[in-house]
């Protein structure tokens, strides 16, 4: 079957195809649909809330049966009050591009002695109909924990900024050097799997 991805994220797009194909699920993106794609505002303070605000919109928009996730990020050495949480763009009022997220949470961790532990919170809502809405923020679809260092890697993948800062516990590798088949502490495709089988009765 099709479904909708509601990002026009590339990378994001890509890796939870990969993460989908098992069960048959063919994705498209946002970018990949013609006529106007209503901008959304993530206001809700956590990764649920987004993820149900972007589904609910995005519905409402092309009446097609869709999903959304968003993402926390939570930093080992930072107070509840300082934590990224539901904002990892989102600093001082401010929408951040790739570049600008790298340089910000560059400067965080050399902050905290460049070098931490940090792990991200997800959450997706897939909408089928009007009364067929379905979201999920469990631990079984949380990343495991990973290494964040104040160095960035020279190599950038659109999309996904932090990898550039991000280290794979296992391989003491940067995720922009990881190959295929290499292990990365993402620890959520069986989860989000699992999620679109109950919702989907596969």
């Amino acid at each position: 079957m099709e479904l909708l991805f509601a990002t026009g994220n590339p990378a994001k797009l890509a890796t939870m195809g990969e993460t989908l194909r098992p069960l048959g699920i063919k994705l498209i993106g946002l970018n990949d649909l013609s006529g106007q794609i209503p901008e959304v505002t993530e206001s809700a303070p956590t990764s649920l809330g987004n993820a149900t605000i972007k589904a609910k919109a995005y519905y409402a928009a092309f009446k097609r049966p869709l999903f959304s996730c968003d993402s926390s990020l939570y930093i080992e050495g930072l107070s509840e009050s300082e934590q990224p949480g539901a904002n990892v763009r989102l600093v001082n009022g401010r929408w951040l591009d790739d570049d600008e997220t790298t340089a910000h949470y560059s400067a965080l961790i050399k902050r905290l002695g460049g070098r931490t532990t940090a792990h991200y919170r997800n959450a997706v809502c897939l909408i089928l109909g009007e009364d067929k809405i379905y979201a999920h923020d469990g631990d079984d679809i949380m990343s495991g924990p990973f290494i964040m260092v104040s160095e960035p890697h020279e190599k950038a993948t659109r999309g996904f900024p932090l990898d550039r800062l991000s280290i794979n516990m296992k391989t003491g590798k940067y995720y922009n050097d990881l190959k295929a088949g290499e292990e990365v502490e993402y620890g959520w495709g069986e989860g989000y799997r699992n999620f679109f089988r109950r919702a989907l009765g596969l």
